[in-house]
């Protein structure tokens, strides 16, 4: 008996790195696994729709504007209108695309009266910043990030007060925002969504003309949406 403890001692000190790589690859590929079955139950296609305002900051010619200038944050107005839908690659990262109406008309009758529409096509890449601080568990509350690709087309609408209609502008830019969310149940979520567009192939003005020199090629525009999100497939 008193020589088989040395033998233990001896065993146990030679396989002792052994004995550490079987737990550590036993912990890894069971935390794999349990990984690998949460990612497969998110949902990964979300449908969207929404109503918002659409403010284009600028250009502008001379005696024309969209806002009331006798007020601090102008007027709002429900002029926009999207329908979109997202792909999840993963929890935290994925991608949309959108289709989205703006109208912009005169709101002060001291504006020459214009009346244009903004039909718009936006591919963007989305980030799920609160998964970065909350990974476990899937909240009821999620703050996106997302930008990418704004490409669309701006033409005057024909009114009483306008009958001519020239050729539409086609418009090229970045679009970038934030969109928390709120689900209120399994499948559906409310979202409100800021976004800011830069564009840098813009020829005509807001209100429908043709922008002056120094102003050509640049344009810029607000908006805000709230809506519904509808996640398809199981959760």
């Amino acid at each position: 008996m008193p020589k088989s403890k040395p033998k233990i001692h001896i065993f146990m000190k030679n396989n002792l790195l052994l004995i550490c790589l079987l737990l550590f690859f036993n912990t890894f590929f069971g935390q794999e696994q349990n990984d690998s079955i949460t990612t497969s139950t998110f949902t990964k296609w979300r449908l969207e729709g929404g109503f918002g305002y659409s403010h284009g900051v600028g250009p502008y010619k001379d005696g024309y504007y969209s806002t009331l200038n006798n007020r601090p944050f102008g007027k709002l107005s429900l002029n926009s209108f999207r329908l979109g839908a997202s792909y999840f690659f993963s929890r935290n990262y994925g991608i949309k695309s959108d289709i989205s109406f703006d109208r912009f008309k005169n709101l002060d009758t001291k504006s020459k009266t214009f009346e244009t529409g903004f039909f718009r096509v936006s591919v963007q890449l989305l980030v799920n910043l609160t998964r970065f601080y909350n990974a476990k568990e899937e909240p009821k509350f999620n703050i996106l990030f997302h930008g990418g690709v704004n490409l669309g087309s701006l033409k005057t609408i024909k009114t009483t007060e306008n009958e001519t209609i020239g050729s539409p502008d086609l418009i090229g830019g970045l679009v970038l925002g934030v969109m928390p969310t709120y689900r209120i149940s399994k499948k559906s979520a409310l979202f409100f969504d800021f976004s800011s567009f830069h564009n840098y192939r813009q020829n005509h003005t807001w209100d429908g003309h043709v922008a002056e020199e120094n102003d050509n090629l640049s344009g810029k525009m607000l908006n805000g949406t709230i809506g519904i999100t509808y996640s398809l497939g199981k959760n």
